[in-house]
């Protein structure tokens, strides 16, 4: 697979070169899609460095439920770098991926992947899941009650939990107020972000940029409340990127802190900072009614349907041709429809995504592995239609991860497009596509 021209902010990946496979059929509960679960082990891989991260990761465990559930919708997903969850109506979780550092919990067996849906164990019985987000390596979960969970990679504190072990289990995040309920959560590379039911934020894990919203320490293993934002407007959604944060408040405003190293924080000024500072030049009037966090960008729908984008634009994810490598200015995205507003944004590591009040998708950006769903791999410096729609109905919810892209049609099927080589596309195979396929259902089954 071509990746020239695919940049890595944080280094080399954590995810191992696969050269080596073993195939097991699993035999799926009632409701669920039966098929073989790929356990891709690569003997090449040091199975020790990997268990220092992630405890007992080298034991073979049985299999959770194979494939999206028949019986109970997904309502949301989540992409994280180089894997998926989804979200099902009656609240349960379901990973695929890449799986070096247990993010997709312990119904996956592999060290390194699995290659299409499996339920995520260890959840609270009876506290269903209301929200999932995807990081580089570890994910997170909100449960009916307010409580959230993690699992995965640990090693900046990114759990929660005050510890830097990693677990293949969800663990409960500790220090989060139990009198104001979590709603929301997100996920950066090694950061962790949550928002309560009263507008209050708080974070934790990496802070090398202060994308947890602290100046001083390098490692947050605590969640600590981010200090700064404007009383009085709580605020009303939260997004990560690779290292730094969004929030955007009930009044349409947008804050940013973190690194600024490419404009992602949309502020005239070359430094990271550790606290929140208003995203300048988006349009007074029009307050913002979506927000999406990039790896090194920021993107912003307004009620008027158009999008803004700032930071990085190295591959063209800032959606218009005015401008160089990057741009801390927020400016529209061009080629997006005027009479179908966008409703919903997402970015990934270099390309972006919009959905349309009427349930299109468009894409912009990086697309050396297929990502745009373009049918192509070309690259796109303005928004171009996801090609294969309707999916058979109208999408709901997209998301994007380092270079696959995921939606959400209203009857709960999930579709994918882009890189696959872990898996992260659920279709029972490793290679990439640059059309939508259905997650759950491999090829002739």
């Amino acid at each position: 697979m071509m990746r020239s021209g695919h940049k890595n902010v944080f280094g080399p990946s954590l995810f191992a070169l696969v050269i080596g496979a073993a195939i097991f059929v699993a035999a799926a509960p009632s409701g669920h899609a039966s098929f073989e679960l790929a356990r891709t082990i690569d003997p090449q891989a040091s199975v020790n460095n990997v268990a220092r991260r992630v405890p007992s990761l080298t034991s073979v465990v049985a299999a959770a439920p194979v494939g999206l559930p028949l019986t109970d919708p997904v309502t949301a997903v989540a992409a994280g770098h180089r894997y998926s969850l989804a979200l099902t109506r009656g609240g349960q979780v379901y990973a695929w991926g890449a799986n070096a550092t247990g993010q997709l919990g312990a119904g996956c067996a592999s060290i390194v992947r699995c290659i299409i849906p499996l339920l995520v164990e260890g959840l609270p019985a009876g506290d269903p899941v209301t929200a999932i987000a995807a990081g580089y390596g570890h994910s997170l979960a909100v449960t009916r009650s307010g409580r959230v969970y993690a699992w995965g990679d640990n090693t900046s504190g990114q759990l929660g939990n005050g510890s830097a072990q990693g677990s293949r289990a969800p663990v409960t995040v500790e220090g989060l107020p139990g009198s104001d309920p979590v709603v929301a959560v997100a996920a950066g590379y090694v950061h962790s972000v949550a928002l309560t039911r009263s507008g209050r934020v708080f974070a934790w894990g990496g802070n090398r940029f202060g994308q947890v919203g602290q100046d001083g320490a390098t490692v947050i293993p605590l969640p600590k409340t981010v200090q700064g934002l404007l009383t009085g407007d709580p605020v009303a959604a939260i997004t990560a990127g690779a290292a730094h944060t969004l929030a955007l408040t009930r009044a349409g405003r947008v804050y940013a802190w973190g690194d600024q190293g490419t404009g992602q924080l949309g502020v005239i000024t070359n430094s990271a900072r550790g606290a929140p500072v208003a995203v300048s030049d988006l349009p007074p009037d029009d307050p913002v009614r979506a927000l999406a966090a990039g790896s090194i960008d920021g993107l912003a729908a307004l009620r008027d349907g158009s999008v803004y984008d700032w930071g990085d634009n190295g591959f063209g994810q800032l959606g218009r041709l005015d401008v160089g490598y990057f741009s801390s200015v927020p400016a529209p995205v061009e080629g997006l429809p005027r009479a179908d507003g966008v409703t919903t944004v997402a970015a990934g590591d270099y390309f972006s995504l919009a959905l349309t009040g009427s349930g299109r998708v468009y894409a912009w950006g990086q697309n050396n592995d297929g990502q745009l769903g373009t049918g192509n791999n070309l690259d796109a410096g303005t928004a171009v239609a996801v090609q294969g729609q309707p999916f058979g109905d109208r999408v709901v919810a997209v998301a994007a991860g380092g270079a696959h892209s995921l939606a959400v049609t209203a009857n709960g099927r999930v579709y994918a497009w882009g890189q696959n080589d872990d898996g992260q596309l659920g279709d029972g195979t490793t290679h990439s596509s640059n059309m939508p396929l259905q997650v759950g259902r491999p090829p002739n089954l």
